[in-house]
């Protein structure tokens, strides 16, 4: 019995030492007849989601490892790394043995783990932009996949949350402290004082936030005047909250249509003149139409999936350090000869 739990450690242990070149993780083809084999000494390069990696310490051991998937595999090919939280010599090459996921002994509960964390996933826009150009079947809620390619498990894509990431490029994000003005008035008057337009604020428990549309070519100067006053600038990036299924059955056109509830925060804003108003939204309006170039990224929330076919990359694994085998092996046949050599004496005897 422990000879056959020690077969595949052993023979690991026996295998060429020198590792075989998987390339690419996305590049590899998964299933029967792929290159990836049991207890094989590989390298594979790929980009590592250490954003949600699962941090570790097992008993008995002093440092703690790193549990985490290879982006753009689907899933099926996870890394078990050796000392993440010490080194600094990560790399996207990767060398180590490989197991089927299912071989470890806390495969359940790892799978268990990361079914039920909600992990942010960037949807790939292709989907959304074919069907804003009216192209015939382009449904978005078909196949919905990240940017990786991965398909994004959603229970039903047409109520899922999402966020869209709107860029602004010609505005700022300008804060002014409570501690200088403590009326909103007196923060906007002031800002104003400056020439760009100012579009509606928001309060903060410690300071009013106001966007402000400035020309690229009189930034400089702008943000040189603002840090003089003791302004905090920021590029202005916005997060509007929506559902999937609004955003793919909106009505073909140019750009992102943006259906937003009418106090939706923050709110998008129109440049008239001296000032920025807020733009329009609600029941009864139209959805805005956000440029595809100002759209950063659409995010969901969804659960990441290990199938039963995945494969774990155990890294630092090296045949080398398997030489405990090979003599547990030689002491267990030993031990084993000499029983059956112990039993056959006893039976000659009587």
């Amino acid at each position: 019995i422990l000879l056959a739990h020690l077969a595949p450690d052993l023979r690991f242990a026996i295998a060429e030492g020198t590792p075989h070149e998987l390339g690419a993780a996305r590049a590899i083809r998964f299933g029967d007849g792929g290159p990836l084999r049991d207890n094989a000494l590989v390298a594979v390069t790929g980009l590592p989601d250490y954003r949600n990696a699962l941090l570790f310490e097992p008993k008995g051991d002093n440092y703690r490892r790193a549990f985490f998937r290879l982006l753009g595999t689907g899933g099926r090919l996870w890394v078990r790394a050796e000392e993440t939280s010490t080194r600094h010599d990560l790399s996207e090459r990767l060398v180590g043995r490989m197991r089927p996921f299912d071989s470890l002994p806390y495969a359940d509960q790892v799978r268990g783990y990361y079914g039920k964390l909600e992990v942010t996933r960037l949807l790939d826009l292709t989907p959304l932009q074919r069907r804003s150009r009216g192209e015939a079947g382009a449904d978005p809620l078909a196949a919905v996949t990240d940017r990786a390619g991965e398909r994004v498990p959603l229970a039903n894509p047409a109520a899922a949350r999402a966020t869209v990431v709107v860029d602004f490029p010609d505005e700022l994000l300008v804060t002014l402290s409570r501690e200088r003005f403590a009326v909103e008035e007196d923060a906007r008057r002031e800002l104003e004082r400056l020439g760009a337009p100012v579009g509606p604020g928001r309060e903060e428990a410690a300071a009013f936030v106001y966007p402000v549309r400035v020309a690229p070519a009189g930034r400089d100067a702008y943000l040189v005047a603002c840090e003089q006053r003791g302004f905090a600038t920021a590029v202005r990036r916005e997060r509007y909250p929506t559902t999937l299924g609004a955003l793919a059955t909106a009505e073909p056109g140019p750009g992102l249509a943006l259906g937003l509830p009418a106090d939706a925060r923050p709110p998008l804003t129109l440049d008239e003149g001296k000032r920025l108003v807020a733009v329009p939204v609600g029941p009864g309006t139209p959805p805005v139409r956000v440029p595809w170039e100002r759209v950063d990224s659409i995010q969901v929330d969804a659960p990441v999936e290990i199938p039963h076919d995945a494969w774990v990359l155990i890294e630092g694994d090296l045949p080398s350090g398997y030489g405990w085998a090979k003599a547990l092996a030689v002491v267990l046949l030993l031990f084993l000869a000499f029983n059956a050599w112990l039993l056959t004496r006893s039976l000659r005897g009587r």
